[in-house]
């Protein structure tokens, strides 16, 4: 496991409020373990993390992280992994495609698919136009999570909205 990963880790369980984590897997309609902690404490969790470590040397290694962090149980890991990625998408292309499918389908629920969508596909898509070949597909998928990120991947898109992906 990554060094970054074990530190989501420890920060993570020293930052455990039962609690708050009652509430919120409630909220989700205890789709998934929480340990109650709130995006912004997140947030520094990852700055602190991040901290004397080496930027990711490249794809493979966001993809370790994130494929780790959705091994472990509670829903703030997804949420650590998924601001990784925001931070790191410029050194996404083509090859992340199937981890973020991976992803994507996986642990699925609106919270991390939103964030996949609209802060990892579409900088990926926007930055690699062949790939809207992947979203025509996923618009066809059996797996709702997958159509939902190739509808909203444009959301911050404004004028360059692609009208006929969007209403198809």
């Amino acid at each position: 496991m990554s060094q970054l990963v074990e530190r989501f880790q420890l920060a993570v369980e020293a930052a455990r409020d039962p609690v708050r984590a009652t509430g919120t897997a409630a909220y989700m309609r205890n789709l998934f373990p929480f340990a109650g902690i709130s995006q912004p404490r997140l947030a520094v969790i990852h700055r602190e993390a991040m901290a004397g470590l080496p930027p990711p040397a490249g794809e493979a290694e966001l993809a370790a992280v994130a494929l780790a962090c959705w091994e472990l149980p509670e829903r703030e890991y997804q949420h650590l992994a998924c601001m990784h990625l925001r931070r790191n998408v410029h050194l996404l292309g083509p090859g992340f495609v199937p981890t973020l499918e991976r992803l994507v389908a996986t642990k699925s629920w609106w919270d991390t698919v939103d964030e996949l969508a609209t802060n990892i596909t579409g900088p990926l898509v926007a930055a690699r136009p062949e790939l809207r070949s992947v979203m025509d597909r996923w618009l066809e998928s059996d797996c709702i999570w997958l159509a939902r990120v190739a509808i909203l991947h444009q959301e911050r898109w404004e004028e360059r909205t692609d009208r006929d992906l969007l209403f198809a």
